[in-house]
């Protein structure tokens, strides 16, 4: 969806993030369905992982850019809280409290072996944060990007 809006996607779902600075992934998305036409938009479609998930490769991005904030996605059955922002039939997006924040983050940390500074967690959780809560359907991905941009701008 935001890659054939033409929205640089930074990474699938694992991020790298040092001084300030998220760093580009592989340049593909893996998906458990076949995306429908208006998501492919111009990107090539392929079949991946044994033929269990179609890959979109993603064009070229710069190697790093300046990290802005966090958005957590939730099917529509996971409850969201907080004042909602936006709200359409099915799709919720709202801050993530402050007080959240550093426990999700820390929770999802993919490497807790490495070294670091404390500090850089505290800086990533000041950083605003949203739930975006929407239900799993094709129908729903327009809405959604739509959300997301959104809180872009």
């Amino acid at each position: 969806g935001l890659a054939a809006r033409g929205a640089t996607v930074i990474a699938d779902d694992l991020v790298v993030i040092d001084r300030g600075r998220i760093f580009a992934g592989p340049r593909t998305i893996d998906l458990r369905a076949e995306p429908v036409p208006a998501l492919r938009g111009d990107l090539t479609v392929s079949r991946a992982r044994g033929r269990s998930r179609w890959r979109l490769a993603l064009p070229p991005a710069a190697p790093s850019y300046p990290f802005g904030g966090w958005v957590f996605l939730h099917g529509a059955a996971e409850p969201a809280h907080g004042a909602v922002v936006v709200t359409q039939p099915g799709l919720t997006v709202t801050p993530v409290p402050a007080a959240d924040r550093l426990r999700r983050l820390a929770r999802a940390r993919g490497l807790p072996s490495l070294a670091s500074d404390p500090r850089d967690l505290l800086e990533l959780a000041a950083l605003p944060s949203w739930d975006v809560v929407r239900p799993l359907r094709w129908d729903m991905l327009e809405p959604t990007v739509d959300a997301l941009l959104d809180l872009h701008s």
